[in-house]
């Protein structure tokens, strides 16, 4: 059965407070009334509010032993201490020196203090004899955070030894510490929020894309501008362009604005200036990095020369023309498919009363004027939309109003069968008016992209990592620099994430396909979610179904919305005020924020968003 949306409506706001969570779906449900709230299940685990709580780091204690030094370093990791000054006191004076914690590793559970005794058996061991005694730290690493703030998925099993000396007074500091920071899944999330830096697209390159990162609470600010000085991660790069050059670093230790106003100091490499343009872009760059941590809001950002003086400067207003969520729409409506294979309509706001309609024009008539569908793509200006036939063979581009008249098919499909599991896919539109759409075959699938509003040839997009893997449904980003795919392969079907870019012959391609979803076993419907974050529906290794946010990066930084039973298909808008809208075995349903689970049409099927 369902269960309630409290937790759908924070995904905005303290996303980052979340400890890694995913709730499987709670079974033995008959049916769902037809109006009203549906019975929810047990609420979602909430967010401790010790996670916000300031950590206060002791220096060693005389006479510490060795498991106990290496439990007083680990606590004094989570600081609010730029230098790590306390945690420097727990090693030896050469490491001081010499110690680098721009890694961070991520294990699953934390190390308690009660298992750090020495011989004990659990996950800190201590062994050895004199002046010199090893503590083995093992656990299950979940992910590795990078010099440049990336949260990157590796779940592997760690271990590692620390070795530990006496100093001259007899006392005991650590010689050989882990190489960064070690954190517990809990202590990271206290530790560190989620931050979004940009840069701009290399397809649509007036827009600016978002990447995530993980900074560190206090010092969230700095480290943000200091994540976007240092470039782009690997996963985003080929899709995007970045006027900062290379090696330009902030000038000053620390940022903090003035009022609404923060001036960036910047140290650009030898012999490098930045032109007139690409100081204003750049400025773009950091306003909206910067304003995403700075919730008393931001009206100018400054960039000033190493040795004093302005750069450039951007107000508010001047960066508009590249504000990220300008590309969402304005996500007024959910559409739907309904019984007599018509697109339909429906408010997307939480009002509990709302009732689908058919759309106006060709794509909600009936009879001769009419067509058949199976799926749509509706436009981010909800003025046009993209709807293919039921039986998947051909796509229609026509708008969304009175006057709208059916015209030939912008694209038809080469498979010589029809049925779901082939033809073309549902559509996907990127907030510059291009269509996206994947055509499967027996001998596996075609990406294609139609500019100007599905009027233009459909142009072939390559995807050179798909190899032997078929998409089954893709959804292309607002900014057209990235895209998901749903990709069959071996009888296991993933999330992947790709980054768009030209290619070599003038053609578009998907660049470096990464598992959005490791966690799932077979993915059955996804939808993005927010800027960096997609919601994701599919089943365990054990065959357990479950619904997740997953951001981008591979983290899961919220807990699921509660569980919903049957669900073939999702969709959700960029914003965190809009329902979430799902394709049950109850049938169409939507989960408003701060509110349950309510049925919308007995049946239905392929609902999307705007995108």
């Amino acid at each position: 059965m369902l269960g309630s949306g409290a937790d759908h409506g924070l995904r905005g706001g303290v996303r980052a407070l979340a400890l890694l969570a995913c709730g499987a779906v709670v079974a033995g449900c008959a049916s769902m009334p037809d109006s009203g709230d549906v019975p929810p299940g047990p609420s979602a685990s909430q967010r401790p509010e010790e996670q916000q709580a300031r950590v206060e780091p002791q220096v060693p204690e005389d006479g510490a032993q060795p498991a106990q030094i290496v439990s007083g370093f680990l606590e004094a990791l989570m600081a609010n201490e730029k230098d790590f000054r306390t945690a420097k006191e727990y090693l030896t004076k050469r490491e001081r020196g010499s110690w680098r914690p721009e890694k961070t590793t991520v294990l699953a559970e934390e190390p308690s203090p009660r298992e750090l005794s020495p011989g004990g058996k659990g996950d800190l061991t201590a062994q050895g004899e004199g002046n010199t005694v090893r503590v083995r730290l093992t656990g299950t690493q979940l992910a590795v955070v990078d010099d440049r703030n990336a949260y990157v998925s590796s779940e592997q099993k760690y271990r590692k030894d620390i070795e530990l000396r006496k100093n001259s007074k007899g006392e005991w500091r650590i010689s050989q510490p882990p190489p960064g920071l070690v954190l517990g899944e809990a202590n990271f999330h206290r530790t560190y929020l989620q931050a979004e830096k940009y840069y701009y697209g290399a397809v649509h390159k007036q827009s600016l894309v978002p990447e995530p990162v993980y900074v560190r609470r206090g010092l969230d600010l700095t480290d943000a501008v200091q994540s976007l000085l240092a470039g782009p991660g690997a996963q985003l790069l080929p899709g995007v362009t970045n006027p900062i050059p290379p090696g330009t670093e902030l000038a000053g230790k620390s940022l903090a604005p003035d009022g609404d106003m923060l001036r960036v100091r910047l140290k650009l490499p030898k012999n490098k200036r930045l032109s007139a343009d690409a100081c204003q872009a750049a400025a773009r760059q950091v306003f909206y990095t910067a304003k995403s941590q700075l919730p008393s809001g931001l009206a100018r950002v400054e960039l000033e020369r190493d040795g004093g003086g302005s750069l450039c400067g951007v107000t508010s207003a001047q960066a508009r023309d590249v504000r990220p969520e300008g590309l969402f729409g304005s996500l007024d409506n959910q559409y739907f498919i309904d019984t007599e294979h018509r697109l339909v309509q429906l408010p997307a706001s939480p009002d509990s009363d709302v009732k689908p309609d058919r759309v106006p024009g060709v794509l909600g008539a009936d009879g001769a004027d009419g067509v058949k569908l199976r799926s749509a793509g509706v436009a981010r200006d909800e003025r046009h939309a993209a709807a293919v036939s039921e039986d998947g063979s051909k796509m229609y581009v026509a708008g969304l109003d009175s006057g709208a008249k059916l015209k030939d098919p912008a694209l038809t499909s080469k498979s010589k069968r029809t049925g779901d599991d082939r033809g073309l896919t549902a559509p996907s539109w990127d907030g510059a008016g291009d269509v996206w759409v994947a055509d499967r075959t027996a001998d596996g699938s075609t990406l294609y992209r139609l500019r100007d509003q599905g009027r233009a040839k459909a142009e072939e997009v390559l995807v050179p990592d798909l190899g032997d893997g078929r998409i089954e449904s893709l959804r292309v980003s607002a900014e057209g620099a990235r895209i998901a795919l749903l990709v069959e392969r071996d009888d296991r079907t993933t999330l992947q994430l790709g980054s768009i870019m030209p290619g070599d012959d003038g053609k578009l391609m998907v660049a470096r396909l990464e598992n959005a979803a490791p966690q799932m076993q077979d993915v059955r419907g996804f939808s993005w979610a927010g800027e960096s974050q997609l919601i994701v529906v599919g089943t365990t290794s054990k065959g357990v179904q479950q619904l997740k946010y997953v951001d981008t990066d591979g983290s899961v930084p919220l807990e699921p919305p509660r569980g919903l039973n049957g669900v073939t298909a999702i969709a959700a808008g960029e914003r965190s005020d809009r329902p979430l809208i799902a394709d049950s075995e109850d049938g169409i349903v939507r989960l408003p924020p701060d509110a349950d689970w309510r049925r919308v049409a007995k049946k239905g099927s392929a609902p999307v968003y705007p995108g």
